[in-house]
């Protein structure tokens, strides 16, 4: 019996199902340090997916009380394959509503065909990067003040 070829079967007969169950999203690996893998990313590397929200089941739950906000995606591995070992501080965007999912757990499959992904959802909004502003994205430079400038001079108290 070839287990994995009945896995890949199965995914693509799932991820066939349309859009009310199969979601549009992005995989983000921001640039960071993950200390879960150990691994340094020094540039943000995406990978656009196609996810499975799933609700957890009572015995993968155990004692543990969950949020209302958490919930447990499946992606298909071979739609990961620009990302190294997916882990704690990446996120999805989901494309549809933006809706942020902020992945706490990741594990791999025995067949080494999808991830399953413990994630919670999120308010976290990304305003950019880190590149210098000008004065059409600033109220000014970044030189003194001036009267004209704010609501008053600058004096010694």
């Amino acid at each position: 019996m070839n287990l994995k070829s009945i896995t890949k079967s199965a995914l693509n007969a799932v991820f066939n199902l349309g859009p009310d169950l199969i979601k549009d999203a992005t995989y983000v690996r921001p640039v960071s340090f993950s200390s879960s893998t150990g691994l340094t990313a020094t540039a943000e590397v995406t990978a656009s997916v196609k996810m499975l929200i799933a609700t957890f089941r009572q015995p993968e739950l155990g004692f543990t009380l969950l949020q209302p906000e958490t919930e447990k995606i499946l992606i298909r591995a071979s739609e990961l394959a620009l990302i190294a070992s997916p882990a704690p501080g990446d996120y999805l965007i989901q494309t549809s509503d933006s809706q942020r999912r902020e992945i706490l757990a990741a594990a791999l499959d025995r067949t080494s065909e999808f991830w399953t992904f413990h994630t919670v959802r999120s308010l976290h909004q990304d305003w950019g990067d880190l590149t210098s502003h000008t004065t059409s994205e600033d109220f000014g430079d970044l030189t003194g003040t001036t009267a004209l400038e704010d609501f008053g001079t600058l004096s010694p108290m």
